[in-house]
This record gives C-alpha cells, structure tokens and sequence, in this order.
C-alpha cells in the first residue's frame, strides 16, 4: 500500500508470489510473541489502520500557469532537450578488460518521438550537437513514448559519452539534426 499525492491510499498486487512472510505478517507475529495485538493479521486489518490517520499537512493548491505564447510556442519546437541516463551495463569502469559482460550490453541509440523525428527529417542516424562542444551520432530509434522536442542519449556508452563529448546534462539544451553520419 502506499500514498498517492493526493493522501489517498492505494493497494497493489505483489509483484512476486514466494513462500517470504510479508512485513505485516512478521510485525503481527512478532508483537503476538510479546502477548500484544497490533491489528496487523491481514492487509485488509493494516489497511483499516490507515485509514484512520488524517493526511497530515496542508494540501497546496494547484499552480496556475498560463499557457505559453505564440512566440514561446514557436521557439520550443525549435529547441530539443536532452534526457540521459546510464545504462545497466555500460561503459562503467566496473567493465573494464570484461569484453565478454560488456558484449551484453545495449547497441547505444539515439531515441526521439515519432512527431520529433518527422520534424527533424530523421532517417538513420541522428546527430546531437552540445551547446558547449561536440557532437553525438547513433542510429536513430522513433520511440513511440517519447516526449515531443526531446532526444534521450545513453550517458556512457560506446560512442555516447554525453558530459564529456557534449558538455551538458540531462535537461539542457542541444541541437538535433537527423542524418548525421
């Protein structure tokens, strides 16, 4: 069970069916051992239990923004930003002289939108220019979930070495272009 953003409880399924006591089992058993009764027997007791606490805090208003002008609008769809993240098996140190578990490892790609690929004219390759310097080409790949005006690049990947080739982060600005060589 957790907490939604709203102070609202909410269940989910357990993602692994195991013979493990659950946590509320183990506190339940460890109290009755103590001769006391914390009301943990079932989820649906926990449960009760917490429903009974108030959300504490006050609750924030949602903020109010105003959508953005004509003139924003026109330069946002201009300006790609870029998403990074390492990948499980990348070229971390903890691989080096492994060539057999780096072999494992995702072929490095440069992952956009549908509509942002349409909009860079993107085929094949995609080369991604840092504000400060560098430039990033990988094979291209449209990703259905991608946000709109973003390109996501492996952070340290053979050929993707984002901080050190481009000079920016995650959440900066760079230039796309498609057909990079």
């Amino acid at each position: 069970t957790f907490v939604n953003w709203e102070g609202r409880l909410r269940s989910f399924a357990p993602a692994l069916r195991t013979g493990a006591v659950s946590d509320h089992r183990v506190l339940h058993m460890l109290a009755d051992a103590m001769g006391v009764n914390l009301g943990t027997a079932t989820v649906e007791d926990v449960n009760a239990d917490l429903e009974r606490f108030p959300a504490e805090g006050e609750r924030v208003e949602a903020p109010a923004v105003a959508p953005p002008s004509a003139a924003e609008l026109k330069r946002r769809s201009k300006e790609t930003l870029l998403a990074s993240w390492h990948l499980m098996i990348d070229s971390g140190a903890l691989q080096d002289g492994e060539p057999y578990l780096a072999g494992t490892g995702q072929v490095p790609v440069a992952r956009v939108s549908p509509a942002t690929a349409k909009a860079l004219e993107a085929k094949g390759n995609l080369r991604v220019v840092g504000v400060q310097r560098g430039s990033i080409t990988l094979p291209l790949a449209v990703t259905e979930d991608m946000v709109d005006g973003v390109v996501w690049l492996p952070a340290k990947s053979p050929g993707s070495r984002v901080a050190r080739m481009l000079g920016v982060r995650s959440g900066d600005s760079v230039t796309a272009q498609g057909g990079g060589r």
